[in-house]
């Protein structure tokens, strides 16, 4: 099998786009496109869809970029090292993630990363949204759990836990009360994050759930706390996004006697066996650095 044709339609397949893939390539649309089609014809099933906005792996097409494009990524390392420089990791590392991990502690994280590692190259898009590895071509993904994958092909692996708290603005406390115990904050206005239908407390006492009710619902954290600190109601809230808030005083605990139930960082890979060494860098450097740099503060 043409390695050239299997490297061309593995970098179409990750940008979803001919165009794209022939930048990355720096070689001539029309030569992409040929080259690619030569592939499915010798394979004798179509391997992408093609569309007038993007390009989408079809069934047969998935199933050959899982088999390849590990082993494409290796080669392309191989073939770029030198004897001293063997064991370095190289290449380009396709990350996802939520935004707000970019501003909380990615972007201090893959500024170490990249200078530790000079020849990898991240790219890094940061959005919340559901993610096909396959389709996208990425390397690494982060996100907050438990996380539930319907893809049994990927790997999950807590890393760091997450606590959120209950929080309000002073403002907001001293117009509407303070809660003293659980069953005040039925009273209350709530600044809610869309997927959190209700909310389970632990205390040394015991445990609550509650539903809240809002006037505010809303698929964004930074929009949360922004909400929150300017009063709208309480909101349930990561310690690691309000640290500078609480020390402040622009934010408040509510009912600091109580918990909500831990969640974690989650990094999540591809469950292939022979990851690309830049993969197994990132991985463990990420999980060196959230050891240093735990997503918690001493109020939790």
């Amino acid at each position: 099998m043409d390695f050239n044709a299997l490297r061309m339609f593995v970098a179409v397949a990750d940008a979803a786009s001919f165009s794209a893939a022939a930048r990355k390539l720096n070689l001539p649309k029309w030569s992409v496109s040929r080259r690619v089609s030569e592939l499915e014809a010798a394979m004798g099933v179509p391997l992408l869809h093609r569309t007038t906005r993007r390009v989408v792996l079809s069934p047969a097409g998935a199933a050959l970029h899982k088999r390849v494009a590990t082993l494409i990524a290796s080669l392309e390392e191989a073939a770029v090292e030198s004897p001293d420089q063997f064991g370095e990791p190289t290449g380009e590392l396709r990350i996802s993630a939520p935004n707000y991990f970019g501003t909380a502690f990615l972007a201090d994280a893959v500024t170490q990363f990249t200078q530790r590692y000079p020849r990898v190259h991240c790219d890094l898009y940061l959005n919340s949204q559901p993610m096909d590895f396959a389709i996208e071509g990425f390397d690494v993904a982060l996100r907050a759990g438990p996380e539930r994958m319907k893809d049994s092909s990927l790997i999950a692996r807590p890393a760091c836990p997450i606590h959120a708290r209950l929080m309000a603005s002073p403002e907001y406390l001293q117009a509407s009360g303070v809660p003293r115990q659980a069953a005040d904050l039925a009273g209350h206005k709530w600044v809610m994050q869309r997927g959190l239908p209700s909310i389970r407390l632990e205390s040394k006492r015991g445990s609550a759930t509650f539903r809240p009710q809002g006037p505010i619902c809303c698929d964004d954290i930074f929009f949360v706390r922004e909400a929150v600190r300017a009063g709208a109601g309480i909101g349930v809230i990561p310690t690691f996004l309000v640290d500078k808030d609480l020390a402040r005083g622009r934010l408040v605990i509510v009912l600091p006697q109580y918990h909500t139930l831990a969640s974690y960082v989650y990094i999540i890979r591809p469950g292939t066996r022979e990851l690309p060494r830049r993969v197994r860098a990132f991985n463990d450097f990420l999980l060196e650095y959230l050891e240093t740099h735990p997503l918690s503060t001493s109020v939790v």
